[in-house]
Parts: structure tokens; C-alpha cells; sequence
């Protein structure tokens, strides 16, 4: 099983969609990520979605929220805005920016999230037009095990940055 914490903390930069995957093969063992609470998240939300935008089912346990999945089962991130302003979400997998697939940090670029709408994350960014699939794994199995990084792998951290207003400036006539 694995565990994972879904962060958040409260800028702007681009994105766009990725392209879908061929399905997993197979059922396999059960893993589960971590997620943070609603209060924290207010007002945006993030969730983990199975490739059929079925939200995963999530349990609580001691402070800790956990979505639940099947090993080689691939996911799917949503980030919803429903905020009449532009957010950007700066987001990491097992401890990888989903960007560029290095280690995380918030100082990174991420996607923006238009005003009341969402952005959905396929996988790690390879390029412009294809992404390596989120899947539940092993540790060895995993991205960032793979790339010898696997410190944080279960861990989906979530930086939500709301874009700053432009200043008015007001031309006496």
C-alpha cells in the first residue's frame, strides 16, 4: 500500500491538455495515495480520478485521507477552480514535478487553471505533446524509482497560487 500526502498552499504560468493512454491490463493489488482534508483545500479542489473520470473512492483515518486504487491501475489529477480569477497549480508526483519530471519545488512553473472551470493532469510531461501516465505501483515500479528518485514516491503534493490583480491605472483627462 502506499501512502501519499495531497498539499496545498495558496502566481501563474501555462498548460494544456494531454493526450489518453491505452488502458492498464490486468487487476492487481490495491494501493492508496493520501489526500488533504477539504478545509485546507477550500476553495479549490483536487482529486484523483480513474482513466473513466470516476472519482477514487477516498477514506479518512487518522487525519489522513487516502484515495484508494489497483496496482498498474492508471490516474488521473483534477484541479477545479471555482473562482472568478486564475489560479496556477504547481503539482508533484512521488516527489517529481509533473512538468518537467524533475524534483519538485514550488518556485516551478505549473498549469493554470482558467476561472471556474478545471484542468485535468494525464501524467509527467516528456514533451509538448506526450506525458508519461500516472499509475499505482511499487516504489521500484514507480516514475521516480525508475529515475533512481524514489524518496516521496505515494506522495501528490498540490501548490495553489491565485493570480495577483493587475493594478488600475487611473489616466486624469
Amino acid at each position: 500500500m502506499l501512502a501519499a500526502s495531497l498539499l496545498f498552499a495558496a502566481g501563474c504560468s501555462v498548460a494544456s491538455a494531454d493526450q489518453l493512454a491505452a488502458p492498464p491490463t490486468g487487476q492487481g493489488p490495491r494501493t492508496a495515495l493520501a489526500i488533504a482534508p477539504a478545509k485546507i483545500r477550500a476553495p479549490y479542489d483536487v482529486q484523483v480520478l480513474r482513466e473513466s473520470g470516476e472519482v477514487l473512492p477516498t477514506y479518512a483515518f487518522k487525519d489522513r485521507f487516502y484515495v484508494q486504487g489497483n496496482a498498474a491501475e492508471r490516474y488521473i489529477l483534477r484541479i477545479t477552480n471555482p473562482t472568478p480569477n486564475r489560479v496556477e497549480a504547481v503539482v508533484s508526483v512521488d516527489g517529481l514535478d509533473v512538468v518537467d519530471g524533475e524534483n519538485g519545488d514550488l518556485r516551478k512553473r505549473g498549469y493554470v487553471v482558467p476561472p471556474y472551470s478545471e484542468t485535468r493532469i494525464e501524467g509527467f510531461r516528456t514533451s509538448q505533446a506526450d506525458v508519461a501516465t500516472f499509475r499505482f505501483s511499487s516504489v521500484v515500479d514507480s516514475y521516480a524509482g525508475k529515475k533512481g528518485k524514489a524518496r516521496n514516491v505515494g506522495v501528490i503534493a498540490v501548490a495553489i497560487f491565485e493570480e495577483e490583480a493587475a493594478q488600475q491605472v487611473i489616466v486624469p483627462e
